[in-house]
């Protein structure tokens, strides 16, 4: 019966929620038992003026009235110089934050490539992270305010970013280049949305998600199997993994005392290639991700897994006909999205943007590009050998638009 299935999926829930709590505080006696890397502890902001490289934070207000922080490297280490830096806006994935992009070393992070390279680097914060947990009038505490998913990332987040970009550096056009769900929100605005488009220089993707039926994602396809993402919404539906003090001061030390449990944690969600990446620095990029994210946007991964379908969120029959009109959500179509250059960059072991349906998008984009190499989810934003291969691309394409 549907009571006992429910029934079911409750003891489930609070048998790996007990779980978890017991895990974390027999590990929390090792928490103080390792000297840690300095930029575990570092803010994003430290992260970045730790390597020398000049910082400024702006706030941007959405239409809707979300207030997202934007962090700033105007120029690389060696100075303003004279020449124009064209502007570059970096957008982080499901789960992450602006972060991501500064967790290696100067010559291994993309940020601080770019910055090296004569751009202009601003990197956003999604609604409902850690650094853009604010809104003119809701509080984080209610419901109302996790009231999102990419649908209105798509609608809000990235006309508000590309405009303030545009408005800070005088620029016509800026570039954007989105991993994961960084692209996901960017491919959703431009299918319905000619504004943003007109302002583009360039769309560049990592990692990208648009369809994503075929994820081999443990996290997401566990999911959307069996529903969990409708008992995580009834036991609490504003945020899914809200930030906390514990698991940002625990994972990094779970992953110097039981690196397998960092390497379980990331095999959970996307998939990475051990090869390409750098073990020893697994506390630093624990000690910066995960990060919360809507209840709702989580759910909404979910549908795409289970109706192989890019489209936006679906509310059930009476709630999608007073939000859309229409029993079923509309779908993004992919095929509207004209005058912007797309280069989609992917990657053979991921198992979050699996090839399928990327080569799906790249089908359906007009004029898009794709290009493959043999790495990870997480490679794009943590891989040092990046800067000879994805990022030599990103930086390249970049300077062609420029």
């Amino acid at each position: 019966s549907t009571q006992s299935t429910w029934g079911h999926f409750l003891s489930v829930y609070f048998f790996f929620d007990s779980a978890m709590r017991i895990l974390l505080l027999l590990l929390a006696v090792v928490v103080y038992a390792h000297a840690l890397e300095p930029d575990v502890n570092r803010t994003g902001a430290e992260l970045i003026t730790s390597k020398g490289y000049p910082l400024s934070t702006f706030k941007v207000t959405t239409d809707d009235g979300y207030i997202l922080t934007l962090f700033r490297i105007p120029h690389g280490r060696a100075g303003m110089g004279t020449a124009a830096r064209p502007p570059v806006v970096l957008q982080h994935g499901f789960l992450d934050s602006s972060d991501t992009w500064v967790l290696n070393l100067a010559n291994e992070s993309l940020a601080f490539l770019l910055a090296d390279a004569g751009f202009d680097v601003w990197m956003s914060n999604s609604r409902g992270n850690k650094y853009s947990m604010a809104h003119v009038s809701r509080s984080p505490e209610s419901v109302k305010f996790w009231d999102f998913s990419f649908d209105e990332m798509g609608d809000y987040d990235v006309p508000a970013v590309v405009g303030f970009v545009k408005g800070k550096t005088g620029f016509e056009k800026v570039a954007w280049v989105g991993h994961s769900q960084g692209s996901t929100q960017m491919l959703a605005n431009l299918a319905d949305d000619r504004t943003v488009a007109a302002n583009l220089s360039i769309f560049i993707g990592l990692g990208p998600v648009g369809y994503i039926y075929n994820c081999k994602s443990l996290l997401i396809r566990g999911v959307a199997d069996i529903d969990v993402d409708k008992l995580v919404h009834l036991v609490d539906p504003r945020a899914f993994l809200p930030t906390s003090e514990l698991l940002e001061k625990l994972l990094p030390e779970i992953c110097k005392t039981l690196p397998t449990g960092c390497d379980d944690i990331m095999a959970l969600l996307a998939g990475y290639d051990k090869a390409t990446l750098n073990m020893t620095r697994w506390p630093v990029y624990m000690g910066h991700f995960p990060t919360s994210v809507s209840t709702r946007d989580l759910e909404h991964w979910a549908q795409g897994v289970r109706h192989n379908e890019f489209r936006r969120y679906d509310y059930g029959v009476f709630g999608n006909l007073g939000k859309y009109g229409q029993l079923t959500p509309p779908s993004y179509n992919l095929k509207k999205i004209k005058g912007v250059q797309v280069e989609l960059l992917y990657g053979q072991n991921d198992d979050l943007a699996d090839t399928i349906d990327v080569e799906r998008a790249l089908k359906d984009i007009p004029n898009s590009v794709g290009t493959i190499y043999n790495v990870g989810h997480v490679d794009f934003v943590w891989s040092p050998t990046g800067a000879k291969t994805f990022y030599k691309r990103v930086i390249d394409l970049l300077k062609k638009v420029s």
